[in-house]
């Protein structure tokens, strides 16, 4: 394409290119001017779903007149193949922007201030944007904010023929690699499924609000430089936005004012009722917000207004209450054995029966399984064999297997199975997933007198890399303890 002239337009250079276009920049040979010029990729011209969408992005487009939203001068044909000309933009997306990290207050609320007007603009026309995310704003080096592609763009009244779409989840609290499935089917969500509404995942009708949720989780990126709803594959990310708290902003970023905190929780408002009910009204406290940041740095201006204090966001994630369980149950198990250790001081009939078992014999009990998904459930089997396994493997122990019954008590019931089985330690413990990676915790009871006498967190994927952590850490660690107790033996 470059060196080409197509109709008046003389192809220079390419920009950039994504699964919906490939951009390049040119020069309008009667105006005289630099323009950007948008082409379908060669594979997509026969494609009646992406036409649609292309074209769609330009009638939306069209309609609006604002600064702050990428203009669109033209769509013109190439051999009848379609492809638009638009302003040309010199800057950097908010993704790029934002790179993880958390932003200026200062920018955040101009960028937030001019997107919210942007979207009340389209609103305004009856155009609902449905793909608002930070790879859709553009920061141009002047400062200003841009809001751009309106391929997905609805008609408020109007029913669209396309549902092409890109959903998109991933990351690791907004520094990983972007994962990105292309959705060519009929009925399928448009969006992108990080930056989804409730109402969007679950495939409703929807109103201007469902860009307000979508531009809330924007400013929450922005803040923090993670992302509010992450699971671990579309589907994960669609439940977490349809039912799980965000942790509040703060909490990553302590610098921010409450009152952000208060408009950014408003916006992510589950109940559409209970959320922004237009662009303007958020737009609206984002400015005071800003007049208030810049009246702060010059020591002047009235007292600032606070806003109620959001109750959308959670002081923990899911996983993090699954490791917070977890921890009490550690403590509880100690402090259960400490119990019945002081139990058996009174009562050295019982402690000598447990004596009786060999302190090289060890059983391993199931582990339990933390993270409330019952498809981890078929993780128990093949980690408890792991663990019997790399046990075996020493030599020095007597590992003897677990009825069923057994193998499915709880941790709280380690030295009680331990004695049922006849052995001088139970090892047990738990598991949780962490993305594509699964957390196990060991334990190391003495049945007599109900003693932790070793624990251990590894975490690695599953298969062969968790299983070698495991057979280390049961290597390095846990055999040394046992020696020297049976070293101590008489």
């Amino acid at each position: 394409m470059v060196g080409r002239t197509i109709s008046h337009y003389r192809i220079l250079r390419k920009l950039g290119s994504g699964g919906m276009g490939v951009v390049y920049e040119a020069e309008d040979i009667n105006l005289k001017r630099r323009v950007a010029a948008k082409f379908l990729p060669e594979d997509l011209y026969k494609d009646e779903k992406a036409l649609e969408r292309f074209e769609r992005e330009a009638r939306a487009a069209s309609l609006l007149n604002h600064p702050n939203i990428c203009a669109i001068h033209e769509i013109e044909e190439d051999e009848g193949k379609p492809f638009l000309i638009m302003e040309l933009l010199e800057g950097e997306d908010l993704r790029q922007k934002i790179r993880g990290e958390p932003m200026n207050m200062d920018e955040i609320l101009d960028v937030g201030v001019q997107i919210a007007d942007a979207l009340d603009a389209a609103h305004a026309e009856g155009i609902i944007h449905r793909d608002i995310k930070p790879a859709n704003i553009f920061l141009t080096r002047r400062g200003t904010a841009r809001l751009l592609d309106f391929g997905l763009a609805k008609m408020t009244g109007q029913e669209l023929t396309s549902t092409l779409s890109a959903a998109a989840a991933g990351g690791n609290g907004g520094n990983g690699v972007a994962v990105q499935e292309h959705l060519t089917t009929a009925d399928v969500i448009p969006g992108t499924a990080v930056y989804m509404s409730p109402e969007q995942a679950r495939g409703e009708e929807l109103d201007s609000r469902s860009d307000i949720f979508s531009f809330g989780t924007v400013l929450y990126e922005m803040s923090t430089g993670r992302k509010p709803f992450l699971g671990k594959n579309v589907l994960f990310t669609l439940d977490a936005i349809l039912t799980a708290k965000p942790i509040s902003p703060s909490k990553w970023n302590p610098r921010l004012p409450p009152d952000f905190e208060s408009v950014v929780g408003k916006a992510l408002e589950k109940k559409r009722d209970n959320r922004y009910q237009s662009a303007r009204a958020l737009r609206d406290d984002l400015k005071r917000l800003k007049r208030e940041s810049e009246a702060t740095l010059s020591d002047v201006g009235g007292k600032p207004v606070s806003l109620p204090r959001s109750r959308t966001f959670g002081r923990w994630s899911r996983q993090q209450t699954y490791m917070a369980l977890a921890g009490a149950a550690i403590f509880g198990l100690v402090l259960f054995a400490g119990l019945l250790v002081m139990s058996r001081r009174n009562h050295p009939a019982a402690a000598t029966a447990a004596t009786v078992a060999p302190h090289n014999s060890i059983a391993v009990l199931a582990l339990e399984n933390l993270d409330g998904d019952k498809g981890a459930d078929a993780l128990r089997v093949s980690l408890t064999d792991s663990i019997a396994a790399a046990l075996t493997r020493s030599g020095s122990l007597d590992v003897r297997p677990a009825p069923l019954a057994a193998r499915s008590a709880g941790a709280s019931d380690a030295a009680r199975a331990g004695r049922e089985l006849g052995v001088h330690t139970i090892l047990t413990g738990h598991y949780l997933r962490q993305g594509s990676e699964v957390q196990v915790t060991l334990q190391a009871v003495d049945v007599a007198n109900n003693r932790l006498l070793w624990q251990s967190s590894v975490t690695a994927a599953p298969g062969n890399p968790l299983d070698e952590k495991i057979a280390a850490a049961i290597r390095q660690e846990l055999l040394p303890i046992l020696e020297k107790a049976a070293a101590r033996q008489p």
